[in-house]
């Protein structure tokens, strides 16, 4: 039996969220300090579900890195494996917050400087890929170096001992301005013919495959890798589609009154892989297993923070408990 459910590579930085709802960032005064960062979100939602996590990235040496190791380490995370960085700082996110509608941000991850894009080879600890059932990467993780290479090395460990590795493409334009579309395109596609399983928003399919639309997207990737065993498609409030076991599964998203949109795909990766390790082994589907996933997605929209707000199961079950009573 491998000793981790999930172990992440990705980034762990710092989210400022404003309090000063319906604000904009020249604006706002009042901000409240979460850790944040898709990967840091993920990892804390999986542990949520009673998953065991590690997590491998690198943080700032200074208070705010000891911040995320800490709140991370009492969330039940393993950081054991975070490397701490003199030289580097922490990527820092300011968000103001609009009721219902995409929040205005701003992401301060300094070329060079961001301490989870200089991750080395030398930082992967194998065994503990090797002692994992998921390796879990981001798109962002690709967009410098020595990250992008690091992610490569960890993929390929994962594939030699037969530990799955799921792709979230993570698409953040800001973060790419330095690399070429072709570039982008190539860097993705190294992690896309190895991956088992891929989720993403249509945008960052795009971005991710260079294709004109979602289509030709999935065909695209159908061609490159075909040993897969999913894809998935994200829609935020609308619904979302996984490509599994040769059908077409799509399920609606829930209907809630949305306080901020950041922090959704996060819950819905967090729900998914522990439906995917542990429900679906159990007799659920995946379109069961996609509708939680949902579900953990609509509870986090609802809340201010992402690390914070991530569910647990039972907190989730009650959510469609009650939700579907009212429909």
């Amino acid at each position: 039996m491998k000793r981790y459910d999930v172990v992440l590579i990705g980034r762990a930085g710092i989210d400022l969220y404003s309090d000063d709802l319906g604000a904009p960032l020249d604006q706002a005064r009042h901000f409240m300090k979460y850790v944040g960062g898709t990967t840091a979100n993920t990892a804390v939602g999986c542990v949520r579900y009673g998953m065991k996590v590690a997590l491998l990235t690198k943080v700032s040496k200074d208070p705010l890195g000891k911040f995320i190791k800490d709140y991370l380490s009492r969330n039940g995370v393993d950081t054991s494996y975070i490397k701490e960085d003199p030289e580097a700082f922490v990527g820092i996110a300011l968000a103001a917050i609009f009721l219902g509608k995409d929040p205005e941000f701003i992401f301060y991850r300094p070329p060079g400087l961001t301490a989870d894009l200089r991750i080395t080879k030398d930082d992967i600890p194998v065994d503990v890929i090797r002692d994992s059932k998921v390796l879990e990467v981001t798109g962002t993780g690709l967009t410098e170096t020595p990250s992008y290479e690091t992610n490569l090395y960890a993929v390929n460990i994962a594939k030699a001992n037969n530990t799955e590795v799921l792709f979230n493409l993570d698409w953040r334009e800001s973060l790419w301005r330095s690399v070429k579309s072709d570039e982008r395109i190539q860097r993705y596609l190294s992690i896309i013919k190895h991956a088992d399983i891929i989720v993403g928003g249509v945008p960052e399919w795009l971005a991710a495959t260079g294709a004109s639309n979602i289509d030709e997207a999935i065909d695209y990737v159908r061609r490159v890798n075909k040993s897969m065993k999913g894809m998935i498609i994200t829609r935020g409030s609308e619904d979302v589609t996984a490509y599994w076991g040769g059908q077409v599964i799509n399920v609606p998203a829930f209907r809630v009154n949305i306080l901020k949109t950041l922090g959704a795909g996060d819950a819905f990766l967090a729900a998914f892989l522990y439906g995917y390790l542990y429900l679906m082994p159990s007799g659920w589907s995946m379109k069961d297993v996609l509708r939680f996933a949902n579900a953990a997605a609509a509870i986090v929209v609802t809340r201010h923070s992402c690390s914070e707000a991530m569910p647990t199961f039972d907190e989730v079950m009650m959510f469609i408990k009650n939700y579907d009573k009212k429909v």
